[in-house]
């Protein structure tokens, strides 16, 4: 079973790298060592950078002997300083990498923002439009309201008036009939009353339309010699 790499193996392989005279980098460390993420030699790489000035200073594991030629030295130094120019370069790449990602979220974030603004501001037109038409509905719906109860008040005065003027109707009606009935009974008596003076039987007006009719009388002809001796005047009249 693989185990996972420590900072000791990391800074054992870069040190190893050096006294080759080769550069440490992320992938020549898990050369060297054998394993190990790139995500996990980096930031161990790092340290490695961080610390080495110290240990090139102190007396430790990179100090000079006493032997070594001064050519040996400046290439030690040499290869040092080269590292730390790769290990600049590294991070600012790295650095303009993460920037640049950020920039093209951030871009990324605008343009969704942008088309959320979009979509809300057609959202409110949209909403605007129908609560423009509702409350043009309602209106209407309110107007033919009033218009229904204006003509339903309408309709019930001309009922009315209709009622009354057929109650109207009905009382002349039989005010008619009842002046009808009068004026057939003042004929009536009137000719009964001429008769009389006259000594001739009454005359009977023509009963009314009101009135059933009531059976015809035959009248007997009179003589032709009672005819001549009245005067040829039917009825007889007095002197």
């Amino acid at each position: 079973m693989a185990r996972g790499i420590t900072e000791k193996d990391v800074f054992t392989a870069c040190d190893a790298l050096v006294l080759a005279g080769e550069r440490p980098t992320i992938e020549r460390v898990r050369q060297k060592i054998g394993r190990g993420s790139p995500n996990t030699v980096s930031p161990m790489l790092d340290a490695w950078f961080m610390s080495l000035g110290r240990r090139l200073q102190g007396q430790g594991a990179f100090a000079p002997a006493p032997d070594v030629p001064d050519p040996v030295l400046q290439a030690a130094q040499h290869f040092w300083d080269v590292a730390q120019a790769e290990s600049r370069r590294d991070v600012d790449s790295r650095v303009s990498d993460g920037l640049a990602e950020a920039a093209a979220r951030a871009n990324d974030a605008l343009r969704t923002a942008a088309q959320a603004e979009s979509t809300a501001a057609s959202a409110a037109a949209r909403i605007d439009a129908l609560e423009g038409a509702l409350t043009a509905s309602r209106d209407a719906l309110e107007a033919e309201r009033l218009n229904h109860r204006s003509t339903a008040t309408q309709l019930e005065g001309a009922s009315a008036r209709c009622a009354a003027l057929a109650a109207q109707v009905a009382q002349l009606q039989q005010a008619a009939v009842e002046e009808r009935a009068r004026a057939d009974h003042a004929i009536s008596v009137a000719n009964a009353a001429a008769m009389a003076r006259s000594g001739a039987r009454p005359w009977r007006s023509k009963p009314s339309a009101c009135y059933a009719r009531a059976p015809k009388r035959r009248h007997t002809r009179r003589p032709r010699s009672w005819r001549r001796r009245s005067g040829n005047r039917w009825p007889p009249q007095s002197n």
